[in-house]
């Protein structure tokens, strides 16, 4: 029997392209990956048909129904020289997030080690099944009615660590099914990559990616608070 996949949003949004790498605003639903029910549906292989004669190569993941910019090498040897740099933390991230809840400092760190006890999802805690360590700083922008702009900051990779960690201190991003109490079915979601700084061998990159209509009020909200 053929596989229905869930529909995904197939839009190409580039947000940079040199001879070393393709960058992009990346949509919502859509994995990096094939995974689960999706597989046309996925950044690789929406690529694969386009460029037939490159290897995607995505240096780092977004989940399915996270926004913003992801950036793919289109060589091999840019790809090593990407995922050594993440490795050593010198790729700068930045991304919002709309979370529910309002935070009661303006900024705050999140230090708390990530783990995931089999079968589950990821948790934090130090006595967690193989916990790594994460930490992220968090700053408030804007609220309005109950729910609050970040623009945070991951200072190590852990997989969700963002959506771990902001749930575990009572700011669970909007609609999210797994750590928060979003629906599965919900178009919108509240996390959003929009910076990224590195070195691609000797060329500095800064990338910049526009948020999702969803998002604006706050931006609009933070701007006014700004002027």
């Amino acid at each position: 029997g053929l596989r229905t996949e869930p529909a995904a949003d197939r839009t190409l949004n580039v947000v940079y392209q040199d001879e070393k790498i393709r960058a992009f605003n990346k949509r919502a639903p859509i994995p990096v990956h094939p995974c689960g029910r999706y597989f046309k549906n996925s950044m690789t292989e929406i690529l694969k048909q386009i460029y037939p004669d490159e290897v995607p190569r995505p240096i780092q993941r977004l989940d399915v129904m996270t926004t913003g910019i992801i950036v793919f090498a289109r060589i091999k040897k840019v790809a090593a020289f990407l995922m050594r740099e993440f490795q050593k933390n010198r790729v700068e991230k930045e991304y919002l997030a709309l979370v529910e809840g309002i935070p009661k400092s303006k900024q705050f760190t999140i230090d708390k080690p990530i783990g995931k006890p089999k079968g589950s999802k990821r948790i934090v805690g130090r006595e967690v099944f193989r916990s790594q360590t994460a930490l992220t700083d968090v700053e408030l922008l804007a609220s309005i009615d109950g729910r609050a702009l970040l623009k945070v900051i991951p200072h190590s990779g852990r997989t969700n660590q963002i959506r771990v960690h902001l749930a575990s201190v009572g700011l669970p991003i909007y609609n999210d099914s797994i750590y928060g109490q979003g629906k599965t079915s919900a178009e919108e979601f509240g996390l959003h990559h929009r910076r990224m700084r590195f070195k691609c061998f000797d060329k500095n990159i800064e990338l910049m990616a526009v948020c999702p209509v969803h998002f604006q009020p706050y931006i609009d909200e933070a701007s006014k608070k700004n002027e």
